[in-house]
């Protein structure tokens, strides 16, 4: 910090300004900084709504376009502007963010810190995929001066793979006054014909191979030949659109499935909903689900990775195998009929939310870091 500088100025770098989990994140953690203490500069590496949403509550956004990792091209641009901010900590947010902050941190002489929201690894990819995404990883690690993990199993998965592997682990926070279990979402209801009379189950995510759209489909559609009350709304947009469209009409089920854009007050949908299902094929600690289960919604999950540090099977929401509708098909029907389940998984997860998730214990402890890397 510079002579007579009263403040820390904080550099938050994340991959893109779209809304998702870590972007959520970094959202609350720039609006909850105590800003007397620390000023919160936001990079974003591609526009979108995020950006907006931040300049309308006053934090400070700047785009620098890039889809890459490890990006020399914007290197020089990334320079300039810790230095346009006399920035003097940086913090990245998610593995491209981290790749494209590193080397500037290291030319300006300036700490970095890096929040994993998720290795860039998983089982799904190629070998040749894995080794390198892994190889990228173990060099971040290795050249950061803090890893910060969201999860236990992220964590981990680290000091598996990583000889000497060292990071603090810090819960995302949830704003409990934004997701808010008395949100009214009757208007949300009333304009997507999100009709009272039946019992509707949600995916609200990118539609991706990772999250398995396809498979909440073909659990619903098992599920929904044996409880005419059911019904699924799919909020968002993602590369498995066309795939989701066709299924829904090879099974008939247009009257059925409502398919929305991605909405960006999320409390309302949640609001309008009755049970959270998110059964993907891998995660860190997912942001939504979180969301979800602050608003006391009952929650259908799959048992990927961080995801098992806050549902347990049966005692706050029910978990089913990856990619099995059977499964799936069984716990939509058992909370279809027994609404008692929907809102003692509820209560459930909401308590879990309250005592470990507080948005207020996340960003003191962030706060410390700073401090002490200064």
């Amino acid at each position: 910090m510079s002579s007579g500088q009263t403040k820390i100025n904080v550099l938050l770098g994340i991959r893109q300004g779209k809304i998702g989990g870590g972007e959520s994140h970094v959202f609350d953690l720039a609006k909850n900084l105590d800003q007397s203490k620390i000023k919160p500069v936001v990079l974003s590496f591609t526009d979108g709504p995020m950006v907006t949403n931040l300049k309308n509550i006053g934090i400070t956004v700047e785009v620098i376009k890039t889809a890459r990792s490890f990006d020399l091209l914007v290197l020089l641009k990334v320079v300039k502007l810790i230095k346009k901010y006399n920035i003097d900590i940086i913090h990245a947010h998610g593995t491209r963010a981290a790749s494209n902050l590193l080397f500037a941190s290291k030319i300006v002489g300036k700490p970095i810190l890096y929040t994993v929201h998720g290795w860039s690894f998983n089982d799904a990819q190629s070998r040749k995929i894995r080794t390198i995404r892994k190889l990228g990883e173990s060099f971040i690690s290795k050249n950061v001066d803090l890893i910060i993990n969201v999860s236990q199993s992220n964590q981990r998965t680290g000091k598996q793979l990583y000889r000497g592997f060292k990071s603090l682990l810090i819960k995302c926070g949830i704003n409990r006054d934004k997701f808010s279990y008395q949100t009214d979402g009757n208007e949300f209801r009333q304009k997507n014909d999100l009709s009272k009379e039946f019992i509707w189950f949600a995916l609200i995510a990118r539609m991706t191979f990772q999250k398995d759209p396809l498979n909440i489909i073909r659990g619903f559609n098992l599920a929904q030949k044996e409880n005419a009350k059911i019904r699924l709304v799919l909020v968002g947009e993602g590369e498995l659109d066309n795939e989701k469209n066709e299924l829904i009409r090879n099974f008939n089920l247009e009257e059925k499935v409502r398919i929305l854009p991605f909405h960006e007050n999320i409390p309302e949908v949640l609001a309008a909903i009755d049970v959270y299902c998110l059964v993907s094929l891998w995660e860190g600690l997912p942001i939504g689900l979180l969301e979800a289960m602050s608003m006391k919604k009952a929650c259908i999950v799959s048992p990927a990775d961080g995801i098992l540090e806050v549902i347990v099977d049966r005692e706050n929401g029910l978990i089913v195998d990856k990619s099995n509708p059977e499964q799936l098909k069984s716990a939509m029907l058992e909370l279809a009929n027994n609404s008692e389940f929907i809102k003692t998984f509820g209560e459930k997860a909401y308590q879990k939310i309250d005592e470990d998730f507080s948005i207020e214990r996340m960003v003191t402890r962030i706060e410390k870091e700073y401090s002490r890397l200064i």
